[in-house]
């Protein structure tokens, strides 16, 4: 859970930022010379806040009582589901990883004389684990989860596979009630979460857009290649943000500024004119030249 966005009628907004955070334990290379281990295994684990972020959303603006939101979401961990084809080929996809991991492997995987994937439309994925969490965490909020014996079993499992994520950790962890960052674009006031989100780059490749004043600018496969331009110039910028704590909590807010201003914005815009190209000293150009996204792009008529 990234942010859940909540407008009110005085046209004030609120962010619960309910992102995961990293726990105490971690260290800014932590990573180095072990990529994948970002991705898969213990250390890739952070500290969860969707159930905090969720209670906190409920306890502000919640109508209906908390532990009533929770029997659909029991019964399917309880029961299992139909195995959608989707899930299916995901599964299959990964059983390499997934096998050798025998608490990923009992959920995902039909024991019928050997593991297989479950086929289209089969019952898998039964977690009575799961819905015990769950019933606990609709019976006593999010302490069922954070702290107790369930913390500490998670901390546990974490710890064994070469995680950081510990007790402590658990405990302290907290969701920040935030400012959105808001915008008028193509005669709308649109609103997106802060950092570590990414709606600033949403915001300006929007703006870059609205330079193109024309009626059917979007339209056709210029309109396609322009909006392809104006997101690659974003999201170059949006290698800039990050968390929001500490010294990249200033860097976001000088990012943020560049981001909105209509300036900035048509400088952008100048770049989608070819052959302009931006400036290897452009500060928001992208930090790693060698290593771009290219998209191509042929429509019906071959262009």
């Amino acid at each position: 859970m990234r942010a859940r966005d909540r407008r009110h009628q005085n046209g004030t907004a609120t962010v619960f930022d309910a992102r995961e955070t990293a726990p105490a334990a971690a260290k800014k290379n932590m990573f180095k010379g072990h990529p994948e281990q970002s991705l898969r295994g213990g250390k890739a684990i952070a500290v969860p806040l969707e159930v905090l972020g969720l209670h906190e959303a409920h306890r502000a603006y919640g109508v209906r009582p908390w532990k009533e939101l929770f029997g659909e979401a029991i019964g399917l961990a309880r029961d299992g589901f139909p195995a959608h084809p989707y899930l299916v080929s995901a599964i299959e996809s990964n059983k390499d990883v997934l096998l050798h991991v025998p608490e990923l492997r009992d959920v995902f995987f039909v024991d019928d004389g050997g593991w297989r994937p479950p086929r289209v439309n089969e019952t898998c994925c039964r977690r009575p684990a799961l819905a015990k969490v769950l019933r606990d965490i609709s019976e006593r909020g999010p302490d069922a989860l954070y702290t107790g014996e369930t913390a500490a079993g998670l901390a546990k499992d974490i710890s064994d596979s070469g995680g950081l994520v510990t007790e402590a950790d658990l405990a302290a962890a907290a969701v920040r009630s935030r400012e959105p960052v808001r915008v008028s674009v193509f005669g709308s006031e649109i609103l997106v979460p802060p950092p570590p989100s990414s709606g600033v780059s949403i915001l300006l490749a929007l703006r870059i857009l609205e330079g193109f004043r024309e009626p059917l600018a979007g339209l056709g496969p210029i309109g396609e290649h322009r909006a392809l331009e104006a997101m690659k110039h974003a999201f170059a910028v949006r290698m800039h943000l990050g968390d929001d704590h500490g010294q990249q909590e200033a860097l976001n807010r000088d990012v943020i500024a560049d981001a909105l201003d209509s300036g900035f914005a048509v400088r952008r815009w100048w770049f989608l004119v070819p052959p302009l190209v931006p400036s290897p000293a452009d500060p928001h150009a992208h930090p790693h030249p060698h290593s771009l996204s290219h998209c191509l792009h042929r429509t019906s008529s071959g262009r």
